[in-house]
C-alpha cells in the first residue's frame, strides 16, 4: 500500500525553471504527490528532453512558455 504524508491531488503548481537540475527533483516529486504541475520556461524542447525518460505521471505534466525576468510574460 502507497502512504502519502503530502496530498496535492487536484491542485495546480507552477514551477519556474522545473527543468534545470533542482527545478527536475522538485517537479517530480510534485508529481508523485500526484499534484497538476505547469513548467514555466523558455524552451518547450529542453523541457520536453528534460522529462522524456522521467518517471512519472506525464498526464499531470505541462509546459507553460514564459520568462521570469520580463514582466509582460509573466
Amino acid at each position: 500500500a502507497k502512504i502519502t504524508l503530502i496530498f496535492l491531488k487536484n491542485k495546480v503548481i507552477i514551477v519556474t525553471g522545473g527543468y534545470g537540475h533542482l527545478g527536475k527533483a522538485i517537479t517530480e516529486s510534485l508529481l508523485h504527490h500526484e499534484a497538476t504541475v505547469y513548467v514555466m520556461g523558455r524552451d518547450e524542447t529542453k523541457f520536453s528532453e528534460t522529462f522524456q525518460d522521467a518517471i512519472v505521471d506525464k498526464s499531470l505534466l505541462y509546459f507553460v512558455s514564459g520568462d521570469v525576468s520580463e514582466t509582460k510574460s509573466i
